[in-house]
């Protein structure tokens, strides 16, 4: 962000080149599209904080995509999922994630919700293609609707990979605290 308000002061001020003038990025990527790195996002990439064009396609780090729900006969955002807790997300072929979460949160001092989409609410298009998993995957969003992991499919110990993942973006020893 500070680079951004360095270049646009360049530009208002006349003292960029044409370099200072490429570096810059829409304001909607600044609002929308920035990515977090830090501990609390698990993620093998070390991508820039800002990319453009704007693509929020359930990257870990970047926020997440929005697709519309019917729930209980109302149409909702997956964004309304996402305020008191963190949430996975699965599908039907996501049941071995879907169980490993409630499990963990059934003991886990961390607010963790699992949403079936198609079980629990139905998507409006393809809800896993927006987040960039398989049939088969998971996505771990948190309160703030910034996406903290995805899984490329399922695994063959889904408790012990969700329950690192949750160590690691809720702060280590959560999970394991909850395992004990």
């Amino acid at each position: 962000m500070a680079e951004q308000a360095m270049v646009r002061n360049r530009i208002r001020h006349g003292y960029a080149d044409d370099d200072v003038r490429r570096r810059m990025v829409d304001d909607i990527v600044i609002t929308l599209g920035y990515r977090y790195r830090s501990q609390a996002i698990v993620a093998k990439d070390d991508r820039p904080v800002l990319t453009a064009p704007l693509r929020l396609d359930g990257e870990p780090g970047t926020r997440a995509p929005h697709v519309w729900l019917e729930r209980d006969g109302v149409r909702i955002s997956t964004i309304d999922l996402f305020w008191d807790s963190f949430v996975l997300l699965t599908g039907p072929g996501g049941k071995a994630w879907h169980e490993a979460a409630a499990r963990l949160a059934a003991g886990s001092p961390v607010p963790l919700r699992t949403v079936r989409i198609g079980e629990d609410c139905v998507a409006e298009g393809d809800w896993a293609a927006a987040y960039g998993i398989p049939p088969d995957g998971a996505v771990l969003v948190r309160p703030d609707a910034f996406v903290a992991w995805r899984s490329s499919g399922g695994v063959p110990d889904p408790d012990a990979i969700l329950s690192l993942v949750l160590d690691q973006v809720a702060g280590a020893g959560a999970a394991a605290t909850a395992a004990r």
